[in-house]
C-alpha cells in the first residue's frame, strides 16, 4: 500500500512539474514535408521539400495565451516560426498558427497531429507561393522525443498591437503586404518599421504631406516590372532579412540586384538554377 502511495505521489509530482515547465520536443522530419504551392495560370503547382527535423518548444502556461515556438530544419539550416497559441480541447490541445495559418493537435504526451497544413509563408488568396508544413500521414499522431530546453528561451517576442497593421495618419513609414502585376496590395502608413511588422517597405518619409503622397502612390501605382518575379531572370534578389532570419521579398530578375537597389541573393548560370535558388530564398535557406 505504501509503495502504491509513493508511486502515485511521484506521478502527481511529475504531472505538476511537467505542467509548470518549458518542454521541448523533437519529431522525426521523415514524417513531414515542406510543400511549396503556386497557383499559376489556373494550375496548382506543388513541390515537396524534405524536412530534416521538426522541434516544438512548448512553453509553460501556454494555455493562458503565451505563444510556443516551432523550429524546422532543412539541409541543416534552422528556421523558426513563432506565434503559435495552444488551447485546451478535451483531453488534447489545439495549437493554431496566427491568421488562419493551420494548426495541430497535441495529446497529453505532446505527440502531434498536423490536422491542417501549417502555412509559414505566402498568402492563400494571392499570387504568392505558399510554403506549408504537412504531415505525411494525416491520421496518425507523431511521437515526440524530449530534449533539454535551451537556457536562453526561444520565446517569441510580443507581437505588435493590431493597431500597427492598420493605416495610421501619424506614421512615417509606408508599408505593403505584397505586389502583383497590377498593384501594391495592403498599403498602410505605420509608426513602426515595415520590417518589424513583417511587411514590405515602400518608403520612409519625414513629413505628413510627403507620407500622404507616398501612401496614395502606393495605392495607385503599378509596380515597377523590374521588381516583380521574372521567369527568365538569372538573378535572385530580396528586400531584407528580418530578425528571425527570414528572407523577405524574394524574386528573380534579369537586371542585377545592385542595379535594382535590392539585396543580392545570387546569380546563376541557368534559369533552372535561379528558380531553385528562388525557392531557397523563400524558404530562407541561403546555401545549397
Amino acid at each position: 500500500m505504501r509503495v502504491n502511495l509513493i508511486v502515485i505521489g511521484v506521478i502527481i509530482f511529475s504531472i505538476i512539474t511537467f505542467a509548470k515547465s518549458d518542454i521541448c520536443k523533437s519529431y522525426n522530419g521523415k514524417d513531414f514535408f515542406l510543400e511549396k504551392i503556386l497557383y499559376k495560370k489556373n494550375k496548382d503547382i506543388r513541390e515537396k521539400i524534405k524536412i530534416d527535423n521538426l522541434k516544438i518548444y512548448f512553453f509553460k502556461d501556454r494555455n493562458s495565451g503565451n505563444p510556443i515556438t516551432l523550429e524546422y530544419t532543412i539541409n541543416k539550416h534552422k528556421r523558426l516560426y513563432k506565434y503559435i497559441d495552444c488551447r485546451k480541447n478535451g483531453n488534447k490541445e489545439w495549437c493554431g498558427l496566427e491568421c488562419d495559418g493551420g494548426g495541430f493537435y497535441a495529446n497529453k504526451s505532446l505527440d502531434i497531429l498536423i490536422k491542417y497544413p501549417l502555412i509559414i509563408s505566402g498568402e492563400v488568396d494571392s499570387e504568392l507561393p505558399i510554403l506549408a508544413i504537412t504531415q505525411k500521414n494525416s491520421k496518425k499522431y507523431i511521437k515526440g522525443k524530449s530534449f533539454t530546453c535551451p537556457k536562453v528561451s526561444l520565446r517569441a517576442k510580443k507581437q505588435p498591437d493590431e493597431k500597427y497593421y492598420k493605416d495610421n495618419a501619424m506614421g512615417k513609414y509606408v508599408c505593403y503586404t505584397y505586389k502583383s502585376d497590377k498593384r501594391y496590395n495592403g498599403c498602410i502608413r505605420s509608426i513602426k518599421r515595415c520590417k518589424d511588422l513583417h511587411l514590405q517597405h515602400f518608403g520612409k518619409y519625414e513629413t505628413k504631406e510627403i507620407v500622404k503622397d507616398a501612401f496614395e502612390r502606393c495605392k495607385s501605382f503599378k509596380p515597377n516590372q523590374d521588381y516583380l518575379e521574372n521567369s527568365n531572370g538569372k538573378y535572385v534578389c530580396y528586400d531584407y532579412i528580418d530578425d528571425s532570419g527570414e528572407y523577405n521579398g524574394c524574386f528573380t530578375a534579369i537586371k542585377s540586384c545592385k542595379e535594382l537597389h535590392k539585396k543580392h541573393f545570387g546569380q546563376y548560370s541557368t534559369i533552372k538554377k535561379s528558380q531553385k535558388a528562388l525557392v531557397r530564398c523563400k524558404v530562407s535557406l541561403p546555401e545549397e
